[in-house]
């Protein structure tokens, strides 16, 4: 199946949708959108994060934890969550049964990352985008400043797993301001929608009793302070927002 949003880049509002052709009313383009980013992109970022972090770096407390975070959190995404929404199901918190919603994860991660170098297009258009595109240039330069510590580490996959995962899920709270926006017309998307006001209320916002700093504006780390002062020059919003683990 095909699903082809227009979007006029002047206004920021989208102008049509349509699955296999057949035209979309906005709200259930909207749920389409917000499954798919969840499920099939979002867990992308989960998955090349692995890659991102060191476990036995253990000169480095601060890089130590964020690897723990960081692949406990992968743990419970891709193999506790299947079980958490088969008993949402069976005490009747959910009309759905999501218990093989692992199946969509690793579709998703299967399908891989297409070459996007024509997202360039879009940073005089989007703060994301134009954001996304400078602070990785400046990660790049801090990573290969702090080289030495950082053993074991995939630079893009670090990058991926914290920049990125973090403003991906503040977007999602940013651009669905409230879980019941996620309302669909048709039938055949009230699974969707009603697993995608699950992962809303639950799962998007900042988890206020972590006991450490966890924000790069937050630490004293050398190379995450650095990475910091390089990203507010650009947007200190987007700055702000920017996570130093997968910590939620």
């Amino acid at each position: 199946e095909v699903f082809v949003a227009a979007v006029d880049l002047e206004t920021k509002r989208m102008t049509s949708a349509a699955l296999d052709g057949r035209e979309l009313d906005p709200r259930d383009a909207m749920v389409l959108v917000f499954f798919h980013t969840i499920f099939a992109g979002h867990v992308k970022l989960h998955a090349m994060a692995n890659w991102g972090v060191n476990h036995m770096l253990i000169e480095d407390s601060v890089l130590q934890r964020c690897a723990v975070t960081t692949t406990a959190y992968n743990f419970f995404g891709h193999t506790r969550f299947p079980a958490y929404a088969r008993a949402w199901y069976r005490l009747g918190v959910s009309a759905h049964d999501f218990s093989r919603i692992d199946q969509v994860i690793d579709h998703g991660v299967k399908a891989g990352v297409r070459a996007h170098s024509e997202t360039r297009q879009l940073m005089r258009h989007s703060d994301l985008c134009n954001f996304v595109v400078k602070i990785r240039k400046q990660f790049m330069r801090a990573f290969e400043k702090h080289e030495e510590r950082m053993l074991g580490i995939d630079m893009e996959a670090l990058f991926v797993g914290t920049v990125l995962h973090s403003l991906d899920h503040q977007h999602f709270e940013w651009n669905i301001e409230d879980p019941l926006w996620l309302v669909p017309v048709c039938p055949d998307f009230a699974a969707l929608a009603e697993f995608g006001r699950f992962v809303h209320a639950g799962f998007l916002k900042d988890i206020w009793t972590v006991p450490f700093p966890r924000k790069y504006r937050e630490t004293t780390h050398p190379f995450f302070a650095e990475v910091y002062r390089r990203a507010a020059r650009i947007n200190k919003r987007l700055a702000d927002q920017m996570d130093i683990c997968i910590i939620k």
